[in-house]
C-alpha cells in the first residue's frame, strides 16, 4: 500500500468515527423519546411552514414544518411547537407533508416529557437523517479503498485494484441495506420517502463499482487476441 493510502486512513477513519458516534447518539436520543413520553390529547393552534434561506454560493433553502399546539397536565396549560422528536429540517415537499396531517382546531395526540412536561411532539418518528449520517460515516470508512483501488488500476496493478473494489462493494451494500431497510421497517415509507431515493443511490454506486470491477477482471484475465 502506498502511503497516501495511511494518510487517507489517519483523515477518514477519525472523521468516520465522529459521524457515526453523531449518528448513534442522535438515533438513541430520538428512539428514548419516542419510548418514554407520555401521551396526551393536544388542540392544534396554528400550522405553517417554517423556512430558512441560507447565504453563499452554494446556498439554498431549508423548509421545517412548524405546528403549534395546546394541552393540559395538572391544570396547568402548556403551549408546544415540537413536531418530531428533534429539530429536523428538509425539503419543502417532505416538511408540507407532515405539516398537512394537522389542521387549526383539531385533536391529535402530542408526547410529552414527564420530567419537563413543556417539552412535547406530535410525530413519533426517527429523523432519516440519523440514518443518512451513519451512511455517511460507513463511506468516509471506505474513502481510502476507493482512493487506493484508483491508483492501483492507473498503475495497471489489476489484482490489488479487484480486491480494493470487493471490499468497498463487500462493505456497503449489506450496511446500506440493513440501515435503510431498518428504516422502512420501523418507520414505514410514509416517514420519509427519501428512503427510496437513498436505496437508488446506495444500489447505484455498488453498480458502477462492480462495472469497476468487471473491467479490472477483464484487464487481469484478458481475453486472447483482445487488448484491454
Amino acid at each position: 500500500m502506498r502511503w497516501q493510502f495511511w494518510a487517507w486512513i489517519l483523515v477518514a477513519w477519525p472523521l468516520s468515527g465522529g459521524i457515526a458516534y453523531l449518528s448513534v447518539t442522535t438515533y438513541r436520543e430520538e428512539r428514548t423519546a419516542i419510548d418514554t413520553y407520555h401521551p396526551v390529547q393536544a388542540r392544534i393552534l396554528q400550522v405553517e411552514l417554517g423556512e430558512r434561506r441560507e447565504t453563499g454560493r452554494n446556498a439554498r433553502t431549508q423548509y421545517w414544518p412548524f405546528v403549534s399546539y395546546v394541552y393540559h397536565l395538572d391544570d396547568k396549560q402548556y403551549i408546544c411547537n415540537g413536531v418530531l422528536p428533534s429539530e429536523t429540517k428538509g425539503t419543502s415537499w417532505w416538511a408540507r407533508g407532515i405539516a398537512d396531517r394537522f389542521r387549526i382546531g383539531e385533536t391529535h395526540t402530542a408526547y410529552y416529557d414527564p420530567v419537563d412536561p413543556s417539552r412535547a411532539f406530535l410525530v413519533r418518528e426517527i429523523d432519516l437523517d440519523a440514518y443518512a449520517m451513519f451512511l455517511a460515516a460507513t463511506f468516509l470508512f471506505l474513502a481510502p479503498f476507493l482512493e487506493e483501488s484508483g491508483a492501483a488500476a492507473k498503475r495497471a496493478d489489476w489484482l490489488q485494484a479487484r480486491i480494493l473494489n470487493l471490499i468497498v462493494v463487500g462493505v456497503w451494500l449489506p450496511v446500506s441495506v440493513v440501515v435503510l431497510g431498518h428504516f422502512l421497517v420501523t418507520m414505514g415509507a410514509k416517514a420519509n420517502p427519501n428512503v427510496f431515493l437513498y436505496l437508488v443511490l446506495a444500489v447505484g454506486f455498488c453498480l458502477f463499482r462492480l462495472r469497476a470491477h468487471f473491467r479490472v477482471r477483464r484487464n487481469l484475465h484478458p481475453i486472447e487476441g483482445v487488448t484491454p
